[in-house]
């Protein structure tokens, strides 16, 4: 039979797996949900998949959208914050400049992203091309985020428990 002394031991290991494990557990669950999107060529995370917009010259680009050299979906990372003894926060980034502005869509302030002067597909003369990208969003926190992270956290604590 368990002590009061093996209850609090049980207690003192669940919280150091927690506090060890499932920030980085949580943060895998974004990075995969964020290549989900890449995949899909939508943000899904509100339970209604929101297709990205079209591009100028879709029916000549062989390549999926903002995959031109893969840069940007190789960028993206899980990061976890230790802010003390008992809490983490977890964020997914990318260190690229043009990764927000891909993300949230261009808006005045933000960085100008590539060059305005660029050779279309099956163009034979340059043209101007936009700089402002419409938006893709590919990150961000929705219903079923949520209900993922619920359900990493719960999985967790239960094989922490059974230990």
């Amino acid at each position: 039979m368990k002590t009061a002394r093996d209850f609090e031991l049980d207690c003192r290991r669940l919280r150091q797996h927690l506090i060890e494990v499932l920030p980085a557990k949580l943060g895998a669950s974004m990075l995969e949900e964020t290549r989900t999107n890449f995949r899909n060529e939508s943000y899904g995370n509100d339970d209604v998949r929101e297709r990205w917009p079209e591009r100028r010259y879709e029916d000549k680009l062989t390549y999926p959208k903002l995959r031109y050299t893969g840069r940007l979906f190789r960028s993206i990372q899980p990061k976890v914050h230790r802010i003390s003894s008992r809490a983490a926060v977890v964020s997914l980034g990318s260190p690229l400049s043009y990764a927000q502005v891909h993300n949230e869509g261009w808006r005045p302030g933000m960085p100008i992203t590539g060059s305005t002067l660029r050779q279309p597909p099956s163009a034979t003369k340059r043209v101007w091309l936009p700089r402002r990208p419409k938006q893709r969003q590919y990150m961000g926190i929705g219903r079923r985020s949520v209900r993922k992270f619920m359900q990493v956290i719960r999985k967790e604590v239960n094989a922490a428990m059974r230990k």
